[in-house]
This record gives C-alpha cells, sequence and structure tokens, in this order.
C-alpha cells in the first residue's frame, strides 16, 4: 500500500527538484489510466525567500502551481522591515541569541524579494521571519495528506500502479530537499524540519532529508560559486550540532521558535533526522550540471513514491536500521560522544526501462505544437521565399482562394440560381406532391360539373379560377406551416453544420484564415438578402400574372371545352402554379428576414470565437497570465528532443531519446492513412485539433457551442416558451487543451502510435513479439541497460580513501540495495539477466553485496504498473 509523502523543497534547489517530482508523477498516473489531479495524500511545498517562485530553466519542468509555493517575503519589503521585526531595535533577546550570525542590516544591499544570493545568514534570518507562515503551510499539507478521503485514493492510486491496496494507514513519509551549499536552502534547512517537528505527530520528527553537496555546483565559474564551500562547512556544522545536540533547544531558541508560532516539545534533536548527501559523481557516473543532477534525483524521488516495494524497503532502513547501522560505524574523531549515530548517509539511483512515457511527452508535445502552428500561422506557410506581403493582406489572399469551397460545405451558398443552399433548406416539404393534389382535386370538381355538350370557355375558366381561389388560403397556410417546421428543423442543423464546418477549416487554414472567410461569408449573406427581396417580387407579379394565364391556356382550347379537353389541365396547372409562385415568394420573404438574423446572431459570433480562440492562444504562447513562461516555448521544434526529456546519467533507456523524431515519423504514417508524402503528418495535425478522427461534425472537440442561436422569428423557434437568444462559441486552442488532445490522440488502440506507447518492458522482451534478431538486439540492449544502472546507482559521493581510511578505518564504504518491482516473471526474459547481473560483483576498490531480485506476477488487469522503468536506490554510511 502506498504511503502519503509530505514533500518540501527548501530553496531554489529543493524548488527544481520537486518540480521534476511532480511532472514525473504526473506522467506516471496518466500513463496508469489515472483522471484528475495527483492524490491529495501526495503534497508539495515549495519554501523559498523570493515573492514568487523563479528559475524557469527551459531544461526543467514549469513551476509547481501557486498554492503549493511559499514564498517569504512580501512585496515591497526590504531586508530591514525584516530584521526589525525579527529581532527589534536596541538589545532584545531574540537579537541576543542571533547576535552571533545575524547580518547588520545597513551591510545588507541584496533585495529581499529576489533571493538570499549565496548568504546563508541572511537566508536564516528571513526564514525565521517568516516562520509562521511556513508553519501555515505545514499545517495546510498536513490537513490535506491526513483527510478522511486519503486512504481510499490511495487504494485507487496502489490499484492504478500495480500494486496491492489495503485499509492501512501508513504514517506520511516526510522528505525534504535542499541544498546545504547555497543561501535560502542551507539557511533555512535545520528551521523548515523544525516547523515540521512542530505539527506534534510522530512522523513529524521523522523528516528524510536530501541535501546536495557543494560538488554539484563545481561546473560553474570560480566567481559564482565562492561562497559554495564555505556555506556547506557552515551548514554542515549546523547540522551536526542539532543532530548531536541531546539537551535539546535552547530556551533562546525555543522563544525564537514560539515567536513564530512553533512549539517543538520535549524534543532532544533539531533539524533533519535522517540527512542523506548527494554529491555529483560516483566512480560510474557523473553529472554535468545541477539541473542534470535534479532531473535525476527528482524522477528517483518519483519512484519511490509511486512504488510501495521501495517504501517498504527504504522505511525498514531509515526507521528501522539507522540507529543500529549509525553506531556500528567506527569514528576516531573525538566530535560526538560515545553512543551517539555517525550522521550522515549518502544516496544514489539509476534506472533502466524503454523510456516510452518519454517518448509519449516528446510527441505529444512535438504534434501539439505542429497543431498550435497550424492554428496560428498556417497561412505564413503559403508565403513564398520573396513573398513581401503584409499579414492582413496575405491572410485575405488566402481565405479568397479558399472561400468557395468552404461555402459550399457551410450549407450557406446563396449565389445566382444554383446555389440556393436556405432557400432549398427551408423550402416546405413535400411541395410539388402538394400541388399535385390540388390539381386532380380541381380536375375532378370543375371537369365534374361540366354537361357532355361542354360549357363556354369563360365559365370553365370561371370554374377554375373559383375552385382554386376557395383553396388558395388553405394551401398557401399548410406549405407555410409545413415551412415554419422545415425551418425549426434547419435552426439546430445549420448550427451543427456551421460549426462542424468552422472546425475543420481552423485545422486546415488556421484561425486568421477561418475568421476571415466567416467575415466574407457575413458580407455576402448580407447582399444576398437584397437580391432575395427582388426575386421575391418577381414571384409575386407572376403570381398575380396567374389569372390571365389561366384564360390564355383555357381559351385555346375553343370556345366550347368539354371534360375531357386538355385545356382545363392546363388551366389549373397555370393556376396552382400561381399559387407555388406565391409561396416562393414568401419563403423568399422569409429567407430575407432571417438573414440579419442568421449573420448577427450565428455567423458574427462564430467570427469572434475564432478569432478570439487565436488571439488567446498567439498570447498563451508568448507568457502566461501569471508571468511564469508559456508551455509551448518548451514544446520540441523540429527535430529536436528538449533536454528535460532526455535521460538523464542515472537512466538508461533501451531506446535513445535522439530517435523520437524518426520514431514519431514513422508511426505516424502507419497510423493514418495518406494518399501522398507528407498528407499522413497534416491530416494527424487536423485530427489532433479537431480531437477526433471521425467525419461527422458533431464528432470534433475544437468549436463548442455554448448558447444556441434563437432565431427572432417566433414561427421558427422550437419552443413556445422559448426567447431569442444571440449564440455563444468556445475555441478550445489553449496549450492545455491541445495538449491533451494530442496526448489522446497518440493513444488511440488499434493504432501503430497507441500500440507503441502502451508497450511495456515485459511485452518489449516477449521473443513472441519480435522475430529471434530483433529480439536478441531488444535482450543484449537491456543487459547492458541494466549492468550500466547497477553501477550508476552507486552513491553520489566522493570520499578521499586517506581520510576514509583515517576516520573510520575501512577502505571503502559499504552500501546496500533496494530495487523498485521488476516487470517480469521467473519464466519470461530477462529475469535471468536481472539475477545474473545481481550477484557478486567486484569494481575496483569496492565490492558489491549480493542482490536478491525477486521477480513478482501480477494480472493482466496490473499490466499498467510494468510500464514504469525499474529503479534501483543504493546507499552508505560516512
Amino acid at each position: 500500500m502506498l504511503r502519503p509523502f509530505l514533500m518540501l523543497g527548501v530553496g531554489g534547489s529543493g524548488g527544481k527538484t520537486l518540480r521534476v517530482v511532480r511532472d514525473e508523477l504526473c506522467r506516471r498516473m496518466e500513463r496508469a489510466g489515472w483522471e484528475g489531479p495527483l492524490p491529495g495524500a501526495w503534497q508539495f511545498l515549495h519554501i523559498d525567500v523570493p515573492t514568487h517562485a523563479d528559475g524557469n530553466d527551459p531544461d526543467l519542468p514549469g513551476q509547481l502551481p501557486p498554492s503549493d509555493y511559499q514564498g517569504l517575503v512580501k512585496v515591497g519589503l526590504t531586508y530591514r522591515h525584516i530584521d526589525a521585526a525579527l529581532a527589534g531595535t536596541g538589545r532584545t533577546p531574540i537579537g541576543d541569541a542571533m547576535g552571533t550570525w545575524r547580518p547588520d542590516p545597513g551591510k545588507v544591499n541584496i533585495p529581499a524579494s529576489k533571493g538570499a544570493g549565496q548568504y546563508r545568514a541572511l537566508g536564516r534570518v528571513i526564514t525565521i521571519a517568516g516562520l509562521e507562515d511556513v508553519r501555515d503551510a505545514v499545517w495546510t499539507a498536513r490537513r490535506r495528506l491526513t483527510g478522511a478521503d486519503v486512504v481510499g485514493e490511495l487504494q485507487e492510486a496502489t490499484r492504478a500502479l500495480g500494486g496491492t491496496a489495503s485499509t492501512a494507514r501508513n504514517d506520511p513519509v516526510v522528505l525534504v530537499v535542499s541544498s546545504i551549499a547555497g543561501g535560502s536552502g542551507a539557511g533555512a534547512i535545520i528551521d523548515v524540519c523544525d516547523a515540521i517537528r512542530g505539527l506534534g505527530d510522530p512522523w513529524a520528527s521523522e523528516s528524510i532529508a536530501f541535501l546536495y553537496a557543494p560538488d554539484v555546483f563545481d561546473y560553474l565559474k570560480e566567481e559564482f560559486r565562492r561562497g559554495v564551500r564555505p556555506n556547506s562547512l557552515a551548514t554542515l556544522g549546523e547540522i551536526l550540532s542539532g543532530y548531536w545536540n541531546t539537551d535539546g533547544p535552547s530556551d533562546e531558541t525555543n522563544e525564537l521558535l514560539s515567536k513564530q508560532g512553533i512549539q517543538l516539545g520535549a524534543v532532544n534533536r533539531l533539524g533533519p533526522r535522517y540527512p542523506f548527501l548527494i554529491g555529483n559523481r560516483n566512480e560510474h557516473v557523473s553529472y554535468a550540471t545541477q539541473n542534470d543532477i535534479y532531473r535525476a534525483m527528482g524522477r528517483s524521488i518519483a519512484s519511490w513514491v509511486a512504488s510501495s516495494v521501495l517504501q517498504d524497503r527504504l522505511g525498514a532502513y531509515t526507521q528501522g536500521n539507522w540507529s543500529a547501522a549509525a553506531q556500528t560505524v567506527a569514528d576516531r574523531l573525538p566530535i560526538h560522544a560515545a553512543g551517539t549515530e555517525t550522521p550522515f548517509t549518502a544516496l544514489g539511483s539509476a534506472r533502466v526501462g524503454l523510456g516510452r512515457d518519454r517518448f509519449r511527452d516528446y510527441a505529444a508535445e512535438a504534434m501539439a505544437r505542429e497543431a498550435a502552428e497550424r492554428i496560428l500561422r498556417r497561412h505564413e506557410k503559403l508565403r513564398a521565399p520573396d513573398d513581401d506581403r503584409m499579414e492582413r493582406t496575405l491572410v485575405a489572399d488566402v481565405a479568397r482562394d479558399a472561400f468557395s469551397p468552404f461555402l459550399s460545405a457551410s450549407g450557406l451558398a446563396q449565389r445566382g440560381e444554383h446555389e440556393q443552399d436556405v432557400v432549398d433548406a427551408l423550402r416546405a416539404r413535400g411541395q410539388v406532391e402538394r400541388a399535385k393534389q390540388l390539381a386532380a382535386d380541381l380536375r375532378s370538381r370543375v371537369a365534374g360539373g361540366i354537361p357532355s355538350k361542354g360549357l363556354a370557355a369563360t365559365e370553365v375558366k370561371h370554374r377554375i379560377v373559383s375552385e382554386c381561389s376557395a383553396r388558395a388560403q388553405a394551401f398557401l397556410d399548410e406549405l407555410r406551416s409545413a415551412r415554419h417546421a422545415r425551418a425549426r428543423e434547419w435552426v439546430p442543423a445549420i448550427q451543427d453544420r456551421l460549426t462542424g464546418e468552422v472546425a475543420r477549416s481552423v485545422s486546415i487554414h488556421g484561425a486568421p484564415v477561418t475568421a476571415r472567410m466567416l467575415a466574407m461569408l457575413s458580407g455576402d449573406l448580407r447582399q444576398v438578402q437584397e437580391e432575395l427581396r427582388g426575386d421575391a417580387a418577381g414571384y409575386r407579379r407572376w403570381a398575380a400574372g396567374g389569372e390571365q394565364e389561366v384564360a390564355d391556356q383555357v381559351g385555346a382550347g375553343g370556345s366550347t371545352i368539354t371534360a375531357e379537353s386538355p385545356a382545363i389541365t392546363g388551366g389549373i396547372h397555370h393556376a396552382i402554379d400561381a399559387l407555388v409562385y406565391q409561396d416562393e415568394a414568401d419563403l423568399r420573404d422569409l429567407v430575407a428576414d432571417l438573414i440579419p438574423d442568421l449573420v448577427t446572431n450565428l455567423v458574427e459570433p462564430l467570427r469572434e470565437a475564432v478569432q478570439r480562440g487565436g488571439s488567446a492562444l498567439a498570447q498563451e504562447e508568448v507568457a502566461r497570465p501569471d508571468g511564469q513562461p508559456s508551455p509551448i516555448s518548451t514544446w520540441p521544434t523540429g527535430d529536436v528532443v528538449p533536454a528535460r526529456l532526455r535521460a538523464a546519467p542515472n537512466e538508461f533507456l533501451l531506446e535513445p531519446t535522439q530517435d523520437y523524431p524518426k520514431i514519431l515519423d514513422s508511426l505516424v504514417r502507419r497510423s493514418v492513412e495518406a494518399s501522398e508524402p507528407g498528407a499522413a503528418r497534416r491530416e494527424a495535425v487536423s485530427q489532433i485539433i479537431l480531437g477526433t478522427d471521425e467525419p461527422e461534425p458533431t464528432a470534433q472537440q475544437l468549436l463548442t457551442r455554448d448558447v444556441d442561436w434563437v432565431p427572432r422569428d417566433h414561427h421558427l423557434r422550437a419552443g413556445v416558451g422559448s426567447a431569442p437568444s444571440r449564440a455563444s462559441f468556445s475555441l478550445a486552442t489553449s496549450a492545455a487543451a491541445l495538449i491533451a488532445r494530442s496526448r489522446a490522440w497518440l493513444e488511440r488502440e488499434g493504432t501503430a502510435l497507441g500500440t507503441y506507447v502502451h508497450e511495456g518492458l515485459r511485452d518489449y522482451l516477449d521473443p513472441r513479439k519480435s522475430d529471434p534478431t530483433e529480439h536478441g538486439r531488444r535482450l543484449a540492449a537491456f543487459e547492458g541497460g541494466f549492468i550500466g544502472a547497477l553501477n550508476a546507482s552507486a552513491p553520489l559521493v566522493s570520499i578521499n580513501p586517506g581520510v576514509l581510511v583515517q576516520v573510520h578505518g575501512v577502505a571503502s564504504a559499504p552500501y546496500s540495495m533496494s530495487f523498485s518491482e521488476m516487470p517480469f516473471r521467473t519464466v519470461r526474459p530477462g529475469s535471468p539477466w536481472c539475477a545474473g547481473c545481481c550477484r557478486p560483483r567486484t569494481s575496483g576498490r569496492r565490492t558489491s553485496p549480493r542482490a536478491s531480485v525477486r521477480a513478482r506476477s501480477r494480472s493482466s488487469t496490473s499490466s499498467a504498473s510494468w510500464r514504469s522503468p525499474t529503479s534501483r536506490w543504493c546507499s552508505t554510511r560516512s
């Protein structure tokens, strides 16, 4: 069963590490099918001096949510203000307690709201002054990870990650990550751990600290790390003092903490309970930059948080064996009293795996980036090298070329006699059949009253006109009613059709061109309105001449008309034609009256939504409202894989990250049907923008109709009580929406891409799923990666051998190993390699202890857990 975690990053190094942890956990949980935010039992808290979180390195994930950041300096405060609020003026007990290290306020020239630089004492004063805020933030996190719903949520998370859930409520693990070499973190680490201890829970006094050693910053130029080693020495001294202080805090310390609302009670230790040192190298691996280490440790911490096996083993080591192991280490320095513990342990970690989660993130971001480019700048792709047209002109020209197909597909084409979309859509259904039925009825009535010798033509004409007139109003009313019913069906249908077509246009032509075409559509419809009025007048003139047409037709049959005379049929047809002309005139008047409403309350809202969505995406591409860099700016461009997605030196991926671009291109071609080179990628981007590969317009997820258009004409409304309304639309073009649709598109079942991103290590090494040659290559790659991970996971510490012999009486520091779950059953390929690689191996000065690797079998319902890489942790005491 997974445990709750309270993870605190103190200072810039700690905050950057937590960002990696959170990003990695999000990736793992999404891959396991988890929906929604991370479990509340995993609490993150970044504590630092600056008012707002800084350090927006492009090779690291984005900042934690603002609610997870606690700045220690409010806007506008200076160090003088902070010092005076904390220590007061003149001689005070708190000022005296800080007297040996408190910086002189008159000599501090660093803006407090920007950080503490490399000044530990400055960072500590600011931290102590802000401990009340730290205490409140820690209490808030405690409430969240000990709430009533935590157990249930952890049960679900445990199952999602392939573990066995139970009803046990495990104590939270407190993990504090910081550097001992800087200003903010190094100055705050002890007091932050004491603020956690002040919660009063037994587990709150069991904090585990991952402390970055000074060599993490060795790559920096000398002038940028002058304070690194002095800070580290001072921090180590303070940690040792708190660790070995069996008398508990002094009265001055208690008063200092109590003023900030922190009561330690009866404790005999200050600072972290279990301090682990982390450097930048061991004998097998070294890290080029601090961010490389943050990525490596962050991903390893995520493995710990997501693995109940690692939690059980590391928990047993830290809490069960720490004291015993610490007291058995020989120590010839007379620094601490007999019986007290040697304080520091080093730690290392490594992982081996496929990296499918990393590929999924690369592919999703790369495709989302192309989608964003398509939406914003598709028209620019059509610009020739020597084309110097202004962007507005270019958009207008591209829109003009694309408008005719767009108009035809929109269902609103009203150009000439052959494009009468709206008129045809609103014409009464069954108009011809009704006219034929009326003609037959009139023929029966007129002919039935004619004697065998016939009637005068004028009498027959009078009968036709009279009978037709008697039924004209009912006929026209029936058609009008049918026309209104047709219009009520058309109103929602045209909204669906136009919405789908506009979304499709955005996916092909981009937002600027689509918005321009919608403006052109509005202009076309307004112009057509006058044409329709003219057409209606023409139809009415034809209808008015109907009686004369009947007279001419009947008169052409002679002076006497018999019942069988064709002149009767001809006259009746002309009489009914006049009624149909009248209906056509009414129809065009209806459409002409409807067009202003259609344009103002449907087409224009669509144009506004497209324009607004494109503008919002363009703004988001530049920066977020909180001032942090846009996620879009970190997405891959071209064939470059971002550094944050590349493997760290302690990660051994069986498929290199530099191959991701060509792998993606190949998988896209195999997942999308296309008739020409390059068309698969274009179609893939359109499908991602639309959020579907289905052709139905209602299937798309890009453009949402939030409010329906309800016409002003009450005859065209579906409900009697409905009121006229203007349509409202939302264009889902935010970075979050694009990346979500991109991920969903990648993970579709039954596609080459979906199969690839869901493939786990167990399937990858299954001989039944690849030919013998490829299977042999895969096994060899796995063996090499596993051995590399074993070596690279040695503790990240470089101990001087001479000092080690003199102080501890040993030539090498022993270490123990812990493994997360491995995705093999004992009969599957891969398991023998693991067992063989973990047998005793001699490496230089050190012999690795034998490690037992037990393969764990899972049912198919837990297969998601095997997509995670295998992690190994090592620790050594010094």
